[in-house]
């Protein structure tokens, strides 16, 4: 016969305050909160970098409420530059930058403490559903705490263009509380709360379509009726676990059909949407074959498994090529270990107890949302994953991680946590498992930290991919344009070269290397790589307005205003592509249409720099 450990009247007064701390209403939230801010405060004197150009800097279409309506009128990158086809329908993540824009200008620092702040509240609701999964305040507080902290979030956080995941995280974990929380009481409230935030959640970012499977898990698992016939739970389970459960009647299948299945219907509706606004459900970004795909997918599952359990080395590109054989490196063993872990998890989430409904929507969060990613069709070559899209995975692992703490103290206390468990469990850890998970949030406290300064800025980031991802042209292309941009010439042209030895066929290696050679007026030199770019992107409006103004500067006046007439009929709202072929008519003698492109300049973007003074010098100013 098992008895519970001894302990002093010391130890146990000291668990008596803590049970009693934790079961303050806010306080849990608060210390959850308080190192979300203490992760990643730092990133508030970062600069813009990377896409955040285009999306924030140069991007007129978040400086005019005017135009919030045509944010949900196609494709993201549409608003500004048709030419450039993606698979991204997610209008409320612009208004979320025109908010952004309204109250800092072009101010980085507020628009970082705006993204610090969207994690701060995403790792509040991470402890609400953890408690709601759970009935475990510790549980709930342990998970919270370690996604607070966890390194993997950098890009998702210390990058503006990034924050499309905790956006979309806010509105997804809204929605499943007040899911669960139809669940227990019923009501049309909750669920119509559920379908509302659920809708947001899809136009902020797609992978929020995932959202439907774990609907229909929790209602299996956590619908009051859940014991009775078709339940995922056996007796013991359900009686276990009805304390996260109310008394609504609902039994699983009417869970499904009527919460789940309506929800589904606004989710065919938002697809039939997309599909009809971008022009297909979805559109192939490279040229991988279906054998590579598939001999690819181990090496990219398991860089996910990695990046989750050991999140040091991050950069914003790795070195993931696309696989045309099973080598051991790149198909068997990360095949192998995935297969592995797969099994582990398995026969852990078959086994019984108390917290096994919790375990089973912890392992399918963490597996669920990396399933878009591994659709490599739609990624760009170079860039077959990203530390960002295990923002929302890590969720799972971090409940995962809590539930075998509580399992492990479960085991060595015998039956005391069931005793303090009845309604909702405030039993803390033993000092085993407190000392584990010390080391563990440690850790990812201080390689949060560590790594965080390296998202500074663009030569900052970019210096970095090229050390981590030494193969992978995107990152020592952007690299050299960032040293160009710095005033460093020689050390930029070693990197483009670099980046051209790689893949002489990159875009954006040509571009790049052309435009800085421009910048450095040296036009009849970056004349030849500017037009290798026109032609590995013929759909690219900014490679024929950059060829025609290098064609304009050698004299080449006729084919210049053919190439600015065609970066035009590409991105017609695109700033500064108006006044571009105005100059291009005033060089050519055509006063009069010089001017009515310059007027449509005005007329489209009236702050534009030198729009004013060049119709003063026709005589046509205000």
């Amino acid at each position: 016969m098992s008895h519970p450990p001894v302990q002093s009247k010391h130890s146990g007064d000291t668990h008596d305050r803590l049970r009693q701390l934790l079961s303050r209403r806010g306080v849990p939230e608060l210390l959850v909160a308080l190192v979300a801010l203490v992760a990643y405060l730092g990133t508030a004197g970062f600069a813009f970098v990377y896409d955040d150009r285009a999306q924030v800097l140069n991007n007129p279409e978040i400086a005019s409420w005017r135009r919030v309506l045509g944010y949900f009128g196609g494709d993201v990158w549409s608003t500004y530059d048709p030419s450039h086809i993606q698979n991204y329908y997610r209008p409320l993540f612009f208004v979320w930058f025109r908010i952004n824009y309204v109250l800092f200008h072009l101010n980085p620092v507020g628009w970082h403490l705006a993204a610090v702040a969207l994690h701060v509240v995403v790792c509040v609701l991470v402890f609400r559903i953890c408690l709601a999964l759970t009935s475990d305040r510790t549980v709930a507080l342990l998970a919270a705490l370690l996604f607070a902290a966890h390194p993997i979030h950098l890009e998702s956080v210390a990058w503006i263009s990034g924050t499309t995941d905790p956006l979309m995280c806010i509105f997804l974990l809204g929605a499943t509380l007040c899911f669960l929380r139809w669940l227990r009481a019923a009501g049309i409230v909750p669920l119509l709360a559920t379908g509302v935030l659920f809708v947001a959640a899809l136009l902020v970012k797609e992978p929020a379509i995932m959202m439907l499977p774990l609907l229909a898990l929790l209602a299996v698992l956590y619908a009051p009726g859940v014991g009775g016939q078709g339940s995922a739970l056996n007796n013991d389970d359900a009686a276990a676990s009805q304390t996260s459960r109310g008394s609504s009647g609902l039994t699983a299948g009417a869970a499904l059909l009527r919460g789940v299945l309506p929800v589904a219907v606004v989710a065919a509706a938002y697809l039939a949407l997309r599909a009809h606004l971008l022009g297909a459900a979805a559109h192939a970004v490279n040229q991988l074959t279906a054998s590579q795909i598939l001999l690819t997918l181990p090496g990219i599952a398991f860089f996910y498994l990695r990046q989750s359990l050991a999140p040091v080395g991050l950069s914003f590109l790795y070195d993931l090529p696309a696989q045309s054989q099973p080598t051991w490196d790149g198909f068997w063993m990360p095949l192998l270990v995935v297969a592995a872990i797969f099994a582990l998890l398995g026969w852990w989430c078959a086994r019984p107890g108390r917290l096994r409904p919790a375990l089973l929507v912890a392992a399918v969060v963490w597996l669920l949302w990396i399933l878009p990613e591994l659709n490599l069709q739609w990624m760009p070559a170079g860039e077959l994953a990203h530390d960002r899209y295990l923002y929302l995975p890590v969720l799972g692992l971090c409940l995962m991680a809590a539930i075998a703490l509580r399992q492990w103290n479960d085991g060595n206390a015998g039956a005391e946590s069931d005793e303090h468990c009845a309604e909702v469990c405030t039993l803390p850890l033993g000092s085993s498992q407190r000392a584990v998970f010390s080391i563990v949030f440690v850790f990812l406290l201080g390689a949060t930290i560590l790594q965080e300064p390296l998202c500074a800025t663009d030569l900052l980031i970019w210096a970095r991919a090229s050390r981590v991802a030494p193969h992978n042209d995107i990152a020592w292309s952007n690299l050299g344009a960032v040293l160009m941009e710095r005033g460093n010439p020689t050390q930029g042209l070693i990197a483009l070269q670099r980046a051209l030895e790689l893949n002489p066929n990159s875009r954006t290696a040509n571009f790049n290397l052309g435009y800085s050679l421009y910048n450095q007026h040296d036009y009849a030199a970056a004349e030849p790589y500017i037009a290798r770019s026109v032609q590995l992107g013929p759909g690219m409006a900014d490679g024929y307005r950059l060829l025609g103004s290098i064609e304009l500067r050698l004299g080449h006046a006729d084919a210049a205003e053919s190439l600015m007439r065609k970066a035009l009929s590409l991105a017609p709202r695109q700033e500064g592509y108006h006044m571009a072929l105005g100059l291009v008519l005033l060089e050519r003698g055509d006063r009069a249409a010089a001017a009515q492109e310059f007027h449509r300049e005005r007329e489209l973007f009236p702050e534009s720099p030198g729009v004013n003074q060049a119709l003063q010098q026709l005589g046509e100013g205000r």
